[in-house]
C-alpha cells in the first residue's frame, strides 16, 4: 500500500505542475481540488509512519479538517464541470457555513476529544488507532452529505447528456463511483484508512486528465470539421461499373461542368487523377501538386468502395479536398521555422542541419566553417537606434547571400553573428576582409566604422555538431579580440586548449579553496633600516599537477569570468586570521595589505564585506590595509570615492597600487584622497630612457613628499635600486633584494 501511495503522489504532483501551466476553462476549479489532496497526502504519510501519540492525534485532526475541504472542492469541481453558477452561489451560502462550523468542531475536539481520540493498539505497525465517539456522526455525515451531492448530480446530468460525450464522461462517472465505494468500506472498516486518500489521488488525476488535458472544445470542433468539409469538398458518387451518378457543386465547379454532365466529369476526373486503375481497390488516398498560372496548388484525393448490409459491393465515393493553402501554410511556417525573421537567412538551428546533413552525403570534400562578429555591436544600437543596427545586420546578410553557390550554406547564428560553410578550396581570405567593409554603410548615408572579425575552423571531424564546430570558430575570434589590427584567425587546437585549461582551473577554485591549497604568501615591506613593518598579502596556489603556481597564471583567468570576487575574499579572510592569530601572540603592530580587484565593486558591497571581517576577527582596521589601482576608479567613480572616503573614516588605511603606470594617475590623486602611494620599480626597467625615468621618479617623489604622502616601492632588486629610492626620499619598501613572498610559516620564523 506504501509504494502504491507514493506512486500515486508523485503522479499527484506532477499532474498539479502541468494543470498549473494550463489556462483552459476548467483549470482553476482543477487546480484547486488537486491542491485540496495536497494536505490530507502529506498528512497520510504522517499517521502511517508516526509512534507518537500527539503528534498522530493532531495529525489526524488535520486530515480530518483537509478531507472536509477537499469534499468542498470535489463538490465546486462538479458545478464548474457542468457549468452551474446557480449551484456554486449556494455552495457557497449553505454549505460553506455547515464547513466553517464543522472545522472549528474539529479543532476543539484537541481538547475536549468530543469527536474522536487515539486507541494505543501496541502489536499493530501503527500504534496508535483512531477512535470515533459520537459526535463524528455529524461529520461523517456532512461528508457523505457532499459526496452523494456530488454523485447524484453528477449522475443526473450524465444520464440526459449527449451521447456523443459518453466516453469522456464514463470515465470519471466510474471515478466517482469508486470513491463512494471507498467512502462506505472506510466508514465501516477504518474511518481514516489510507485507501480513501489514495483513491482520491487517483480520482484527481483522471479529472486532471479528461477535463484540463481534453476540453469539450475539441468533440465540437471535430464535429464542426466534418461539416465544413462536406460542404465544401468535391464529392463524387460511382457505381458498381466506375461511372459517375452523382457530383455536388464543388466538384462541378473543381472539374468544370454542370451536374447534369456525369460522363464527361468521369473523364475528367481520370485526367485530374491521372489514372482509374485505384478505383479497383479498397480505399485509395494521394496528393497532387501542380502549378497552373504561376500558382501552385495541392489536391488531396480520397476514393472508398461501398458495401450494402449484405456485404455486397455498390459502388464508392471520392473525395477530393482543395489542401493549397494548407500545402502554402506549411510552406511558410516551415520556412520561418528555418529561416531569421530579419535577414532572411537560415537560423542557427537550421544551418546545423543543414551543415551536419551535407558533411554525411559529402565525405570527400575539405570543408571550412567561417564565423564572423562585429566587435562593440551594441555601441551602434545605443549610437543610433535598433532600426540602424537591424539595416547592418542586413548589409551583413547580404554580403553572405553574395556567396550564394549550390556547395555554400550560410545563416545568422545568433545577434550580430553569422557562420558560412564552404568549400575549402573556394575560400578566398582577402574578398572576406575587403567585403566587411559593407556592413557599415546604410543606405549609402550613414557611415559607422565597424570592426568586422572572422574565426576559421578547417572540419576535421565531421562527427562534431555543427553547433561545436561554431563555437570552435569564434574561439577563433576571441584570440584576437583586443587585436583591432587582426581580422581573420584561425582556430587551433592550442586554442581549445587553453579553453578547457581556463574551465578546469575555474571549476576547481572552490575546493582548492575548502582544502587549503590557496596559500596566502607574505612580502615584508621594510623601512630604510631594514626593520619589517607589515606585508603584502599575495596569493598563490599548489596546483595537482602544476605545482605552486604564482598569480599570473590564474589571476587573469578569473578576472574574465568574475570567480576573482570569491578568491578575493578568501584571501581578505585569511589575512584577518593571521592578523587575530598575530594579536592572540602579542605581534599586534605588524599590518597586513591585501588588493582589492574591479570585479569586487561589481558583485559584492565591499565596504559591508570588509567591515564585517574586521568586526567578526576583532581586528583594528588600520592593520588590514587595502591596496586599490586607478583602474577601480575608471566607471563610476563618483559613488567609490564616496565609498573608499566612507572605508579611511572607519580607520582603514588606502594604498594606491601601480602609482605612475597608468593614464590618469595624477586625476585620480588629486580627486582620490589616499593614504599612501606605491611606487613599481618596474617604472624604471620597462624603458629605454632610464635618465627621463628617474628624472621623472625624482619628481614624483617630491611631490609625493610635498603632499606629505607617504611612499612604498615594490619591486626592489638591487641595493642600487634601494639607495636610490632611498636618497629621493622612500622610506618603505618591498622586493626581492629584502625577501620574496614566503609562507606565513617562515615569515614568522624569519621576523618573530
Amino acid at each position: 500500500m506504501i509504494i502504491v501511495l507514493v506512486a500515486l503522489s508523485v503522479g499527484l504532483i506532477s499532474t498539479l505542475v502541468n494543470v498549473c501551466r494550463s489556462s483552459k476553462r476548467l483549470s482553476k476549479a482543477t487546480v484547486n481540488f488537486l491542491y485540496s489532496l495536497v494536505t490530507p497526502t502529506i498528512v497520510t504519510y504522517v499517521i502511517l509512519f508516526s509512534k507518537v501519540r500527539i503528534q498522530t492525534f493532531i495529525a489526524y485532526h488535520v486530515y480530518a479538517i483537509g478531507m472536509l475541504w477537499m469534499h468542498i472542492a470535489l463538490l465546486n469541481f462538479v458545478y464548474e464541470y457542468w457549468g452551474e453558477r446557480f449551484s456554486r452561489k449556494r455552495l457557497r451560502k449553505v454549505v460553506f457555513p455547515i464547513a466553517i462550523i464543522d472545522t472549528v468542531s474539529l479543532c476543539v475536539n484537541i481538547f475536549t476529544q468530543h469527536m474522536f481520540s487515539m486507541l494505543y493498539v501496541p502489536w499493530k505497525s501503527v500504534p496508535y488507532q483512531f477512535q470515533p465517539h459520537f459526535f463524528i456522526v455529524l461529520h461523517f455525515a456532512f461528508l457523505m452529505f457532499l459526496i452523494s451531492a456530488a454523485f447524484i448530480h453528477y449522475l443526473s446530468n450524465f444520464i440526459t447528456c449527449s451521447r456523443l460525450y459518453a466516453e469522456r464522461y464514463i470515465v470519471l462517472f466510474c471515478g466517482l463511483s469508486v470513491i463512494v465505494l471507498a467512502e462506505l468500506y472506510s466508514l465501516i472498516m477504518h474511518p481514516a484508512s489510507d485507501c480513501v486518500i489514495m483513491a482520491y489521488i487517483g480520482y484527481g488525476i483522471l479529472v486532471a486528465l479528461y477535463s484540463t488535458f481534453q476540453e469539450r472544445s475539441q468533440v465540437t470542433n471535430r464535429m464542426l470539421s466534418q461539416v465544413v468539409s462536406q460542404i465544401s469538398d468535391a464529392v463524387v458518387f460511382l457505381d458498381v461499373n466506375g461511372d459517375c451518378v452523382y457530383i455536388n457543386d464543388s466538384a462541378a465547379r473543381l472539374l468544370n461542368v454542370t451536374q447534369k454532365e456525369l460522363k464527361l466529369a468521369k473523364n475528367k476526373l481520370i485526367r485530374f487523377m491521372e489514372s482509374d486503375e485505384q478505383w479497383s481497390t479498397e480505399t485509395y488516398k494521394r496528393t497532387r501538386n501542380f502549378i497552373q498560372d504561376s500558382v501552385e496548388y495541392s489536391y488531396e484525393t480520397e476514393f472508398h468502395r461501398v458495401y450494402d448490409s449484405n456485404g455486397v459491393y455498390s459502388g464508392g465515393f471520392i473525395c477530393i479536398r482543395d489542401r493549397s493553402e494548407d500545402a502554402r501554410r506549411i510552406n511558410r511556417e516551415a520556412y520561418i521555422a528555418s529561416h531569421d525573421r530579419l535577414t532572411g537567412l537560415y537560423n542557427r538551428d537550421y544551418l546545423c542541419r543543414r551543415i551536419e546533413q551535407r558533411l554525411q552525403e559529402d565525405p570527400d570534400t575539405e570543408y571550412l566553417i567561417i564565423c564572423s562578429d562585429i566587435l562593440e555591436f551594441k555601441l551602434v544600437n545605443d549610437i543610433f537606434g535598433k532600426k540602424i543596427g537591424d539595416q547592418i545586420l542586413v548589409n551583413t546578410a547580404r554580403l553572405m547571400d553574395s556567396l550564394r553557390r549550390p556547395d555554400v550554406l550560410y545563416g545568422r547564428v545568433g545577434g550580430d553573428r553569422f557562420a558560412v560553410m564552404m568549400p575549402k578550396e573556394r575560400y578566398n581570405e582577402a574578398r572576406f576582409v575587403a567585403g566587411a567593409g559593407d556592413y557599415s554603410q546604410i543606405n549609402g548615408e550613414i557611415f559607422y566604422p565597424a570592426t568586422i572579425q572572422f574565426g576559421v575552423y578547417e572540419v576535421s571531424d565531421r562527427t562534431l555538431p555543427a553547433s561545436i564546430m561554431f563555437d570552435r570558430a569564434f574561439m577563433a575570434i576571441e584570440s584576437i579580440k583586443n587585436d583591432l589590427q587582426r581580422r581573420i584567425a584561425y582556430y587551433t587546437d592550442d586554442m581549445r586548449n587553453i579553453l578547457l585549461w581556463e574551465q578546469q582551473l575555474t571549476s576547481q577554485l572552490d575546493t582548492a579553496m575548502r582544502d587549503n591549497l590557496i596559500i596566502p604568501y607574505l612580502q615584508p615591506q621594510v623601512d630604510t633600516d631594514g626593520k619589517v613593518e607589515g606585508a603584502e598579502v599575495l596569493c598563490r596556489w599548489d596546483h595537482t599537477p602544476q605545482g605552486i603556481m604564482v598569480p599570473e597564471n590564474f589571476i587573469g583567468i578569473l578576472e574574465r569570468n568574475g570567480m576573482i570576487v570569491k578568491l578575493d575574499y578568501f584571501m581578505w579572510e585569511s589575512a584577518c586570521k593571521i592578523l587575530k592569530k598575530w594579536s592572540l601572540n602579542g605581534k599586534g603592530n605588524f599590518y597586513l595589505s591585501v588588493n582589492i580587484s574591479p570585479k569586487d565593486f561589481y558583485f559584492i558591497d565591499v565596504y559591508e564585506t570588509i567591515i564585517g571581517l574586521v568586526e567578526k576577527y576583532g581586528i583594528e582596521p588600520e592593520r588590514l590595509r587595502l591596496e586599490i589601482t586607478e583602474t577601480v576608479m575608471m566607471t563610476d567613480s563618483k559613488n567609490k570615492f564616496q565609498l573608499i572616503d566612507r572605508l579611511r573614516e572607519h580607520g582603514f588605511i588606502v594604498e594606491m597600487d601601480d602609482f605612475g603606470s597608468g593614464y590618469s594617475s595624477l586625476n585620480m590623486l588629486k580627486d582620490l584622497p589616499v593614504d599612501i602611494i606605491k611606487f613599481d620599480m618596474l617604472f624604471l626597467s620597462h624603458t629605454e630612457h632610464s635618465d627621463r625615468a628617474r628624472t621623472i621618479l625624482r619628481h614624483l617623489f617630491a611631490m609625493a613628499n610635498q603632499l606629505e604622502i607617504p611612499v612604498i616601492t615594490e619591486g626592489v632588486e638591487t641595493q642600487e635600486q634601494a639607495n636610490f629610492l632611498a636618497e629621493l626620499g622612500c622610506n618603505m619598501f618591498q622586493g626581492f633584494f629584502f625577501s620574496k613572498p614566503i609562507t606565513l610559516e617562515a615569515f614568522e620564523k624569519t621576523y618573530f
